[in-house]
């Protein structure tokens, strides 16, 4: 029973959206944990969610999840726009895109956390499959990430350590001036992104589990996630 006062009518309760969840073992899984995620990406300094990498394709939002918010906190550092920042996704099965997304900064923000949630929203799609081709995690070679981690390498390149949209970003965030016609298209993404269809439906033109935390630091690329 969920207290009266924890109610709301805004309150959406999912439960089970995929259907009947009874299926288990191989069939279901392949069978295989390793390490846990904790221990392949920030070792206990910052809060992070699922069971393991290994064992599961870049479909699984443990591992897809886990990446993209790296992404793009290691984004929003680099951009300048926060010294510390960690991003939370949640996402449930069935469904495309995050039912929950939030920006913490931590205090260190150059703009408020609301507004850098709205321009990481209007710059990165968030689908799993959005994710999986913006990272091109199909073609990863994660034999490299056996050992040593999968955040902050330097050693090898990872799609998740490079920062391509650091413009786009600073324009979603107001930071630096956009031209007028990309303005009104941010705008129509954003109306577009409240709509019952989710980002999915959207065409904001982007450049270039079960929730999963990240964060990353400036000046060295080893954040958390």
């Amino acid at each position: 029973m969920i207290p009266e006062a924890l109610r709301s009518p805004s309150v959406r309760y999912l439960i089970n959206p995929a259907g009947r969840f009874e299926i288990g073992g191989p069939q279901a899984d392949a069978g295989l944990t390793g390490r846990k995620i904790i221990v392949d990406t920030y070792g206990g300094c910052c809060p992070h969610g699922g069971g393991a990498f290994s064992g599961k394709d870049p479909t699984k939002v443990n591992r897809s999840g886990a990446y993209a918010a790296r992404w793009i906190a290691k984004h929003l550092v680099s951009a300048g726009l926060a010294r510390w920042a960690t991003l939370q996704l949640s996402y449930v099965i069935g469904q495309p895109d995050p039912v929950s997304l939030l920006v913490d900064t931590h205090g260190t923000g150059k703009v408020s956390d609301e507004t850098l949630e709205w321009a990481v929203r209007g710059t990165f799609d968030f689908s799993v499959d959005g994710i999986v081709n913006d990272l091109s995690l199909q073609v990863v070679s994660y034999y490299d990430t056996a050992a040593y981690g999968h955040v902050g390498r330097e050693d090898i390149a990872l799609p998740w350590e490079r920062t391509p949209r650091i413009r786009q970003l600073q324009e979603a965030a107001g930071v630096i001036r956009r031209s007028p016609p990309d303005q009104q298209r941010l705008t129509r993404f954003l109306l577009e992104s409240l709509s019952p269809q989710g980002l999915s439906a959207t065409k904001w033109p982007r450049g270039g589990s079960t929730a999963t935390d990240c964060s990353a630091r400036r000046p060295s690329t080893a954040g958390r996630s």
